[in-house]
C-alpha cells in the first residue's frame, strides 16, 4: 500500500479522470473499471507516468476495437497492462 501522500493524489486524479469520462460518454465505462483506475493509479509515482498509462491503455483498447469489432470491449485488462508497460523500466 502506498504510503506517500502523493500516490493517494494521483490515484484520485485518475479516479477523476474516469469519473468524467463516465459522465461525458453516458455511462458507457462500467463501474468496476472506473474502481479499478484507482488502483492502478495508486501505484504509480508520477503525473507523467499517469498520462502515459492513460494513453497506452487507451491505444491499445482502441486497437483491439479495430480489430475485433463488438458491441461492448472489456477495458480492464488494457488498463491493467497499461499501467504494467508504464512500470517496467526501459533499457
Amino acid at each position: 500500500m502506498p504510503l506517500h501522500f502523493m500516490n493517494w493524489k494521483i490515484g484520485c486524479f485518475g479516479l477523476g479522470i474516469y469519473l468524467l469520462i463516465n459522465l461525458v460518454s453516458g455511462s458507457k465505462i462500467g463501474y468496476g473499471d472506473i474502481k479499478l483506475s484507482f488502483i492502478c493509479s495508486i501505484t504509480l509515482a508520477t503525473i507523467d507516468e499517469l498520462s502515459i498509462a492513460l494513453t497506452s491503455t487507451w491505444i491499445l483498447a482502441g486497437l483491439f476495437a479495430l480489430t475485433q469489432p463488438q458491441r461492448s470491449i472489456p477495458f480492464a485488462p488494457f488498463m491493467i497492462i497499461g499501467t504494467y508497460f508504464t512500470k517496467i523500466p526501459l533499457l
